[in-house]
């Protein structure tokens, strides 16, 4: 019941007072078999998120550096760590 509360105030909140991100879910490769090239495909979600820096405290220098993001989104659809994302034209691994 509380998640639930809370989940519905951060669909309110994000939206309204979230900066703009860009995530992309890479969906595979095309082949052209006229030049042997592979191009990657991919889906965009350009959506706003919660975008904070992170604490002193989380920081490791190992899987966590100090110039890492954390970032709050409302998507229906499961990020997993081969997705990027695209925040004040920087491309981040999530």
């Amino acid at each position: 019941m509380f998640h639930d509360r809370m989940t519905a105030l951060a669909d309110k909140l994000i939206p309204k007072y979230g900066d703009d991100v860009t995530l992309v879910k890479k969906t595979g490769q095309i082949y052209n078999p006229d030049t042997g090239e592979t191009t990657d495909t991919a889906v965009y979600y350009s959506i706003k998120g919660f975008v904070e820096d992170m604490t002193l405290f989380e920081i490791d220098n190992i899987a966590v550096k100090i110039n890492d993001l954390k970032v709050t989104v409302s998507l229906n659809d499961e990020v997993t760590k081969d997705w990027t994302m695209n925040y004040l034209g920087k491309e981040w691994f999530v």
